[in-house]
This record gives C-alpha cells, structure tokens and sequence, in this order.
C-alpha cells in the first residue's frame, strides 16, 4: 500500500483555493483527482508498506512531536514532466520553504529510513520542493493546452499568503503505484503538538 504524510492547510485557505479549483474545473474542465483529499503539502514523496498498522504508532508519536508550522504560499506554477513516455502536468502553489518544512522532511525521511527501512525517493532530500497540487493531468484525459491556458489565467491570481498548518494527516492508497492516483484516502488526521 502507498502512504503518504502530510500537512493540511488551514481551513480558511483551503476553502479559498477549493473555491478557485472549482471555477477552474467548471471552465476548463480540468480533472479532480489532486482535490479529492485535502490541501496539504507532503512531508516526503509517497512510499510503500505492506501493511500500515506498522506506521500508525509513529505517525501518532510524530504528531505529537510537532508544533504547529508557519509558512508561505507563493506563486503558482505549471510544471512538465515526462514518465514512462507520456508528458504530464502538474499545476501548483509553491511553498516558500522555511527551517522548519526542512527540519520535519528530514527528521521524517530519517526516521522512515531508522524504523522502516525506507529509502528516500528521487525527489527527497535536499532537492524535494515543497508544494501544494491544485490540478494533476492525469491519463492524458485532458489536451496539455488546456492545461497551459488554464495555467495563464490562474497565474495572475494573488494566492500568496501565510498559512499555519495545525494538523497532520496519512494518507493511504490500498492499490498498485501505478493506479494510486484518485484511490487514497484521508486515514487518520491528528492536531500537532497535542
């Protein structure tokens, strides 16, 4: 099964970018499935266990671990990227990274690696980007020029802001990697620090 661990966004911004989803699906049709769990800003890629009972226990102490985490949205952007052939795109609110984002991506990746023995991904360390996904084209469902005119009307939108994240969740996705996007769910949702 496929887990993630993440940040969720505060419910004021959150409710302020799902209403721009929104528009933006109902005008150009983009898909759905980056907004079918909460605005939230992964703390490492996405990674395998057999069985997740194994991560509850530390994904509870973990959430007590942390304070409440301060940060800033910034600009939106488009990126391209190409896997197994296909081009994909991926349209989302950069988040300003601060000591703290790096401090828990690290302690995370390590702790995973210590107690589960697993590795980082390409994107972990000191390359991985934190964001926050509005839109993922997914299967080619969508032309990659709606994607880009979609793009060009939404970057001139103002979603800078400061956010407080004040919860943490784990996500899960019972299926194949290759299946996982649309099929996660929100597992557990704890308040930081408490």
């Amino acid at each position: 099964m496929y887990l993630d661990i993440a940040l969720l966004i505060d419910q004021e911004t959150q409710n302020s970018i799902r209403k721009l989803i929104l528009k933006l699906h109902i005008e150009y049709g983009l898909e759905l499935v980056a907004a079918l769990l909460p605005q939230h800003i992964s703390l490492k890629s996405s990674f395998t266990l057999k069985n997740i009972d194994e991560i509850e226990t530390y994904f509870d102490n973990l959430a007590v671990s942390l304070e409440p985490v301060d940060f800033k949205l910034q600009n939106i952007e488009l990126i391209n990227f190409e896997k197994k052939g296909i081009m994909n795109e991926v349209i989302w609110i950069d988040v300003e990274e601060n000591s703290d984002l790096r401090n828990i991506h690290k302690k995370v990746n390590r702790d995973l690696k210590d107690k589960f023995d697993i590795p980082l991904s390409p994107f972990d360390g000191d390359m991985f980007h934190f964001h926050s996904t509005l839109f993922y084209r997914f299967n080619n469902q969508t032309p990659m020029e709606i994607y880009e005119k979609a793009f060009q009307d939404l970057k001139e939108k103002h979603i800078g802001s400061n956010c407080r994240s004040s919860e943490i969740a784990l996500f899960c996705s019972p299926m194949q990697r290759e299946k996982i996007f649309g099929t996660s769910i929100v597992y557990k949702v704890l308040p930081l620090g408490m």
